[in-house]
């Protein structure tokens, strides 16, 4: 009997799951993010599960003046609910057991943010 180490089971998990919601945020909205003059600061699925007790799905983008944040509402009870702030005030918000998949929820947030986002930032 072969034993994995547990690095080897975590790569192997991961490469069996589909893109999250916030990986799939992060494609549509590349163009758009940059467009504003934003980067990436943090992006929770590049951080391990433990790194810290706050297990939300969640990416921020910056500029030194401003901040794109998407996130989930919370990992344990409302953990399909995901919702995109800029600089603490709420654009939108999607709950994503209302759409057919992650990618179609994912768009819905975006449109939605980039036509509520204030002019001029």
């Amino acid at each position: 009997m072969t034993s994995l180490k547990l690095a080897d089971m975590k790569t192997r998990a991961h490469a069996a799951q589909l893109p999250s919601f916030i990986e799939i945020f992060d494609t549509i909205a590349a163009d758009w993010v940059k467009s504003l003059g934003l980067k990436k600061q943090y992006d929770s699925s590049q951080q391990a599960f433990s790194a810290d007790m706050n297990h939300n799905q969640r990416i921020m983008y910056v500029n030194g003046l401003n901040y794109l944040e998407v996130s989930q509402l919370c990992w344990r009870d409302d953990y399909t609910i995901f919702y995109a702030e800029f600089n603490r005030k709420e654009l939108t918000s999607v709950d994503t057991s209302l759409f057919p998949n992650n990618e179609a929820a994912a768009k819905a947030l975006f449109t939605t943010a980039r036509e509520k986002l204030p002019l001029g930032i």
